[in-house]
């Protein structure tokens, strides 16, 4: 679980960097939307 979210970080990461989006706060707020949303997701499978 722990890798996932870590891998999901980075993910997120690249995508903030390849927009331009840079600020630290930018940055933690694109992480926590994108495993928002891939909890939501994931809960709607179980």
């Amino acid at each position: 679980m722990r890798e996932m979210l870590y891998n999901l970080a980075a993910h997120q990461l690249k995508e903030s960097i390849a927009k331009k989006e840079t600020t630290p706060s930018k940055i933690a707020e694109n992480v926590i939307e994108r495993i928002k949303t891939v909890n939501a997701k994931t809960n709607s499978y179980i």
